[in-house]
């Protein structure tokens, strides 16, 4: 009689835990992804904008941190790429079917140290290959903003919840 008192608590107690619906989506892997950059704002010799990543599959998924980048050309070749985090913790961000994800990319367009101070500083891209976090595959985007001076090197903040 004391086991089934027991055993009926336990059931009770297991009633009243998060189910697993309630558990975190998965990882958004880089097929849910689309990335795309927009808003760019020149000034003074640097370029700011918004790269987006919107989630394209039919499920909620999360994700967070920050992206890694690779610029190409249209031939394919990989050019100098590089970035500095800044802007704070990563947080996790959750996104359903259709919801974006952002940060910010900011570069300049003036040569430093050893790239030509005539002509372009660096290749021209056709293409910003963009690395989810915590994936090793890329989504790509059509870079249309011309040379990324300083070897290609671009600060990113960590992602974020589009308004």
């Amino acid at each position: 009689m004391r086991t089934s008192i027991l055993t009926a608590a336990a059931l009770g107690a297991l009633a009243v835990l998060p189910s697993a619906a309630a558990a975190a989506p998965p990882q958004c892997r880089t097929a849910d992804l689309s990335a795309k950059v927009g808003n760019v704002q020149p000034g003074a010799g640097q370029r700011v904008a918004t790269l987006s990543l919107r989630n394209t599959s039919g499920h909620t998924c999360r994700t967070g941190g920050y992206v890694g980048l690779q610029l190409e050309t249209s031939s394919g070749r990989k050019l100098p790429t590089s970035t500095t985090r800044a802007g704070g913790p990563a947080r996790t961000v959750t996104l359903r079917p259709g919801q974006r994800a952002v940060s910010t990319l900011q570069w300049t367009v003036i040569a430093t140290g050893d790239e030509p101070a005539n002509g372009p500083c660096e290749g021209t891209p056709s293409d910003l290959l963009v690395i989810p976090p915590n994936q090793t595959t890329q989504t790509g985007t059509p870079w249309r903003n011309g040379p990324v001076c300083d070897h290609g090197t671009f600060t990113i903040t960590p992602l974020k919840k589009a308004r």
